[in-house]
C-alpha cells in the first residue's frame, strides 16, 4: 500500500534498507525501521528529483523523519510526519519548503488544499506547516500554515472579483471545521490585510472578514473609483452577506452599510450610503453634492433608489427604479431641486452669463440603457429674482 502511493519512471532509482523485529512472525506486529533514498519519481502527484529520509512503520502506523526532498521548484525539508491509519490523522512537524505549497499539501493533507489553492501563490513562496490533520473527521484537525513570497503575486477574492496581491504572506490556522486567516500584501500599490474566520463544513456557510487597504479600486454607480484607507467588514450566514465600508474617495469620507443575498431565487440588495461631498459629472460639468445620503434596494434584478443632498446652496432629491433583468434594462427617475443658486448654476454652465436668483424645478425621465433614442422626459423649472435672456441661454 505504501509503495502504491509512489509513481516511478525509467529514470527512477530506489534504495531502501530496513530492519524489523517483533514478538512473533506476524509482520503487522513487527516494528520496522530504516532509511530510503529515491530518485526521480512522484508521491501522490508531488514530483521530486530526489527524496531521502528515515522511516518507521508498524501495522497501520507510519512515521517519516529527517526527510529532505529536491522538488522541481525548490527544496523541501520535514522534521517528522506521523500517519495513524486507525484514528485517521496525520501529524506534520517542521514541514518547510520554497515552492507552490498546494502539491505538497495535496500529498499529505488533501482535505485542506482548497482553502490554500484559492490564493494561487507563486512558486517562490516559502511556507511552513505544523500540526495535525484529521483526514476522515475534522475534529482532530489543529494545524498552522504560514507562507511568504518576496516576489510574485497571489490572489484574494472578494465580492466575486479576484484581486492580485503582490508579495503575499500570511498565516492560516485550521482548527476542526474552522479556518482563521491573516493574509497581507500589496493591492493597487498599497498595503492590504485580510483577517477573519470562515467555516469549512458542508453544513454551514459562515464567514467573518475585515479587509484593510491603503488603496482600492472598485466600480461605483458605473464609475471606477479609487478608495483610500478603506476598511471593509463583511460577514456571511447561509448566503446572506452584511457589509460595512468606511473609506475616502473623491476627497471625501464615505460610509456604505447594507446586506445582500445571492442564493437562487433570492437576489437581494439593501444599502445605505453617506458622503460629506460627492463630486459627480452632470451634463459635462462636475457638481459638488454635499451631505449626500442615498439608499438602494434591489429584488430579482429590479432596483429602487432614493437620494438627498445639498447642491448649489439648495436642496436636491432623486428617486427612481432600474430594471437590470434580461430583455428589460430600463430605468425611470424623478429629480427635484429647491432654491438652487441660479447665479452658481449660471457660472457653472455659462460662465459669461451674470444673474442672480433661485432655481426650483421638478423633472422626470425614463429610458433604456445604452439607447439615447429611447430617452423620454418632462419637467418644469421656476426661476425667482433672476435674469433669463436669449444671449445667456443656449438650448439643445
Amino acid at each position: 500500500e505504501l509503495i502504491e502511493r509512489f509513481q516511478f519512471d525509467r529514470d527512477s532509482s530506489i534504495y531502501v534498507k530496513m530492519e524489523g523485529q517483533g514478538p512473533g512472525t506476524r509482520f503487522e506486529e513487527c516494528l520496522n525501521t530504516g532509511i530510503a533514498e529515491l530518485r526521480a519519481g512522484e508521491y501522490r502527484g508531488l514530483r521530486f528529483e530526489r527524496a531521502e529520509g528515515r522511516l518507521e512503520f508498524k501495522g497501520p502506523h507510519l512515521r517519516f523523519w529527517d526527510a529532505q526532498g529536491e522538488l522541481p521548484e525548490g527544496l523541501a525539508e520535514v522534521d517528522e510526519v506521523v500517519v495513524n491509519n486507525l484514528e485517521k490523522w496525520v501529524s506534520l512537524r517542521g514541514v518547510r519548503a520554497q515552492c507552490d505549497p498546494v502539491p505538497v499539501l495535496r500529498s499529505f493533507a488533501p482535505q485542506v488544499v482548497d482553502p490554500v489553492a484559492i490564493y494561487r501563490l507563486p512558486a517562490s513562496t516559502v511556507f511552513n506547516v505544523d500540526g495535525v490533520f484529521g483526514f476522515r473527521s475534522p475534529d482532530k484537525t489543529d494545524c498552522k500554515i504560514s507562507f511568504a513570497a518576496a516576489e510574485g503575486t497571489g490572489v484574494y477574492r472578494l465580492w466575486d472579483r479576484e484581486f492580485l496581491i503582490s508579495a503575499p504572506q500570511g498565516e492560516l490556522h485550521f482548527l476542526k471545521d474552522n479556518l482563521d486567516f491573516d493574509v497581507r500584501g500589496r493591492v493597487f500599490q498599497g498595503a492590504m490585510q485580510a483577517k477573519g474566520r470562515t467555516d469549512l463544513s458542508k453544513e454551514r456557510d459562515e464567514f467573518d472578514v475585515t479587509v484593510k487597504t491603503e488603496l482600492f479600486e472598485h466600480a461605483f454607480f458605473g464609475r471606477v473609483l479609487t478608495f483610500e484607507k478603506a476598511t471593509t467588514v463583511v460577514s456571511g450566514r447561509d448566503g446572506e452577506i452584511t457589509f460595512d465600508v468606511k473609506a475616502r474617495t473623491l476627497d471625501s469620507p464615505l460610509t456604505v452599510k447594507g446586506r445582500s443575498h445571492s442564493k437562487p431565487l433570492r437576489d437581494e440588495l439593501d444599502l445605505d450610503l453617506t458622503m460629506e461631498r460627492l463630486r459627480w459629472e452632470v451634463f459635462g460639468k462636475d457638481l459638488d453634492f454635499l451631505t449626500t445620503n442615498a439608499r438602494v434596494s434591489g429584488r430579482g434584478g429590479e432596483y429602487t433608489f432614493e437620494a438627498t443632498s445639498q447642491l448649489m446652496g439648495g436642496q436636491f432629491e432623486a428617486r427612481g427604479r432600474n430594471d437590470t433583468r434580461p430583455q428589460k434594462d430600463t430605468f425611470e427617475a424623478e429629480v427635484k431641486v429647491n432654491t438652487l443658486s441660479f447665479a452658481e448654476f449660471a457660472r457653472t454652465y455659462a460662465p459669461s452669463y451674470e444673474t442672480e436668483g433661485d432655481l426650483t424645478g421638478h423633472f422626470s425621465f425614463s429610458g433604456v440603457e445604452d439607447d439615447a433614442k429611447a430617452l423620454r422626459g418632462e419637467g418644469v423649472a421656476i426661476i425667482l429674482n433672476g435674469n433669463l435672456s436669449p444671449e445667456g441661454c443656449v438650448a439643445k
